[in-house]
């Protein structure tokens, strides 16, 4: 089955346009050629707490993803570009049943 990377992000109020903007044009995609996901998406929550999905076949390519180089990558790149303003958190959730 499948599973996702989940990245949930707190946007402080001031900078969602920002962020919105940056995370369209360069930091999803960047993610998802960088993690070879199967898939990449993302949403809001609510106005400032956003979402990105990243799709893999199974657990063992997630884990492998998320102990690996591209993540470090993608981490610093994101640091580098919002220094500390935007707290996340990471999640992985494997997908047991879909009709």
């Amino acid at each position: 089955m499948n599973v996702y990377l989940i990245v949930k992000a707190k946007v402080p109020k001031n900078i969602v346009n920002e962020f919105d903007e940056w995370y369209q044009k360069y930091h999803l995609s960047e993610a998802h050629f960088s993690f070879k996901s199967l898939k990449a998406f993302r949403c809001w929550i609510n106005e400032n707490e956003h979402h990105a999905y990243y799709k893999f076949k199974n657990i063992d390519i997630a884990n492998n993803v998320i102990k690996g180089k591209s993540l470090e990558k993608m981490v610093k790149t994101f640091d580098k570009k919002w220094q500390g303003q935007v707290t996340r958190s990471r999640e992985l959730i494997e997908i047991i049943q879909e009709v």
